[in-house]
């Protein structure tokens, strides 16, 4: 049993590996931060590709050595994950991390910064947020540094790695986040007719019931997993709602689900659709990220999404849209969701 660890303690993890800490190097970047803010910059960028110290030591590369690297200006096209605005005495989250409270690296890079630059620990953090409503990206303060990185977690436990072969295969994490995933809401879509169902016996994975091909969101999938798929993207979601609706000529649903469902994350898996490659839309297990289960790399893919292989209960799910076909409905439009029957199919 190989044991990963988003932390990157061991030294022979980077011998073995010659995979990036993401830690910061504290004496060089101290030293390479105040020469370049004595010459006025005022701008900072996290790079994510820093080595060990002991790879410090025979690189010039600024990236390898764990610094930060100054910058005329914030742009979010940029590879960093983490800005710092010595001037405006913010640290400003890149949003291509699209869950940073719940991104590892985040939590590593901003434990790193309170680390080696005590100094920043006042700096508000911010996040700059898709507001799905209004279509605007908001910024929003959401603590100081040193608030944010005193309520970081721990999370350790065997979580399952994508196998096409459906073979059970389980590796041990070990990483820190500001958030974890059980904390925020998720949703998933499905026909209408299947509501009365949902609420009483909850949202059953993929292949427990009959036909799941017919009846998915995607025509086939061969590589289905035995899963009930969730995305935080209501906007995604709502998508996905609106073609289930028009294939089926029938309303479909988006229901809303509390994390808290997710009780066990051993039973988390990634949704495989994020593992396609752009080539011929075949799915590869190098496509997940390093270093972290992966659940992340779906998380952090345009899907937005995860899989769970498990019951999600109905206690944790609620009626939140009804979307309808485009096509005319022959059902009365004042009718309410709870008269439908169930005919027990999931997406």
């Amino acid at each position: 049993m190989k044991l990963y660890s988003i932390l990157f303690e061991s030294e022979a993890y980077f011998k073995g590996t010659g995979a990036g800490s993401g830690r910061l190097n504290k004496n060089d970047a101290r030293e390479f931060f105040q020469k370049y803010s004595k010459h006025g910059v005022k701008y900072f960028g996290y790079e994510v590709t820093g080595l060990t110290d002991s790879h410090a030591q025979t690189t010039e590369d600024p990236q390898a050595r764990g610094l930060l690297l100054p910058t005329d200006h914030i742009s979010f096209h940029s590879k960093h994950l983490v800005f710092i605005n010595t001037q405006e005495k913010t640290i400003i989250i890149n949003p291509i991390s699209k869950l940073p409270l719940q991104d590892p690296r985040v939590t590593l890079q901003l434990s790193s910064l309170l680390e080696t630059f005590p100094e920043f620990a006042g700096y508000q953090v911010q996040l700059n947020v898709y507001n799905e409503e209004t279509g605007a990206w908001e910024e929003r303060n959401i603590a100081t540094l040193q608030d944010l990185v005193s309520k970081k977690k721990t999370i350790s436990g065997k979580y399952k790695e994508f196998n096409r072969m459906q073979d059970d295969s389980f590796e041990e994490y070990h990483f820190e986040v500001l958030q974890d995933v059980t904390e925020i809401d998720w949703y998933h879509a499905t026909l209408r007719s299947n509501w009365n169902s949902i609420k009483r016996v909850g949202l059953i994975p993929s292949q427990e019931f009959q036909n799941p091909q017919q009846y998915g969101w995607t025509v086939l999938n061969m590589d289905l997993q035995n899963a009930v798929y969730l995305t935080y993207s209501k906007r995604y979601a709502q998508e996905i709602a609106t073609e289930l609706a028009n294939r089926f000529d029938q309303p479909a649903v988006v229901l809303k689900i509390k994390g808290a469902a997710l009780e066990n994350p051993s039973k988390i898996v990634v949704d495989e659709d994020a593992l396609r490659n752009d080539f011929d839309g075949g799915i590869s297990a190098g496509m997940a990220m390093a270093g972290m289960p992966n659940y992340f790399s779906s998380i952090q893919h345009r899907l937005k999404s995860i899989g769970y292989e498990g019951t999600i209960k109905p206690g944790f799910i609620s009626f939140a849209e009804k979307i309808e076909s485009e096509k005319p409905d022959n059902d009365d439009e004042n009718s309410n969701e709870d008269e439908y029957d169930d005919d027990s199919r999931r997406y």
